[in-house]
């Protein structure tokens, strides 16, 4: 169970990363947890059987309390209307742009839980900061955050669902030095593909990438097997990890 699994924090100068289907993922250290886009419940689900979670959730949100939960945009599956009122009611800081903040208070979340992190600005403290970056969903989410945060001197680019174009690089400032990049490979609802993640890890440039953003509903879509293909091929020198769900890796 992953709730056990958090129970054993790693030694410093580590982070744990969990990948919890979807576009959610938790980082740990030995001081601070922080769960990024987490959505462990079946809010999205419609009368009609469609957006069904495809496989269960690796945890509850009862079952663990963040310190920070960080929220790249308003969407069901990003912002789970579920679960972040149980980690508000625990006193967790929820984190995100202005539209997740509307969200938010439309929940009933207090203003003392919510935190606004809009493009181009930094939320730090002494053990862990973010600093946001432009991530573009086009008009499906427009204040959408990309976030780069540092945590026992790693660093972790989570893209949100990004669209790819060719003037990334010129548009993000993103720094040499990452370690782990989270990104989208399911082609759909603007995401990039296969193909188009592989050509976002070679602009990044990590040590390592871990692809999300599919299978949890069967609208996703995405192939984790091309993206590994693909990347082997056009950037042999970057570790590919296909993580399995609730599954522990360590930087």
């Amino acid at each position: 169970m992953l709730s056990e699994k958090l129970k054993k924090k790693p030694k410093k100068g580590y982070v744990n990363i969990y990948w919890l289907g979807g576009a959610g993922f938790i980082l740990q250290s030995v001081d601070v947890l922080v769960v990024i886009d987490p959505y462990l419940s079946n809010s999205c689900e419609g009368k009609d059987g469609s957006f069904k979670r495809l496989v269960p959730s690796p945890i509850s949100a009862e079952k663990f309390l963040p310190d920070y939960v960080l929220v790249s945009h308003e969407h069901g599956d990003h912002l789970d209307i579920l679960s972040l009122p149980i980690f508000a009611g625990k006193a967790s800081k929820i984190i995100g742009p202005g539209s997740v903040m509307n969200t938010c208070q439309d929940l009933g979340i207090d203003d003392n839980n919510l935190n606004k992190l809009n493009r181009g600005e930094i939320f730090e403290t002494e053990k862990f900061s973010i600093r946001t970056v432009i991530s573009d969903h086009g008009e499906y989410s427009p204040d959408q955050i990309g976030m780069i945060i540092e945590l026992e001197g790693k660093c972790i680019y989570y893209t949100a669902d990004t669209c790819y174009k060719w003037d990334l690089p010129s548009i993000i400032d993103v720094p040499n030095n990452i370690d782990v990049l989270l990104v989208p490979i399911n082609g759909a609802y603007g995401n990039p593909n296969a193909l188009e993640a592989t050509h976002i890890a070679s602009w990044v440039n990590p040590k390592c990438v871990i692809p999300c953003h599919y299978w949890l509903f069967k609208e996703h879509g995405g192939n984790p097997n091309d993206f590994y293909i693909l990347m082997k091929e056009k950037n042999p020198y970057i570790n590919v990890l296909i993580a399995a769900i609730g599954e522990k890796v360590t930087i």
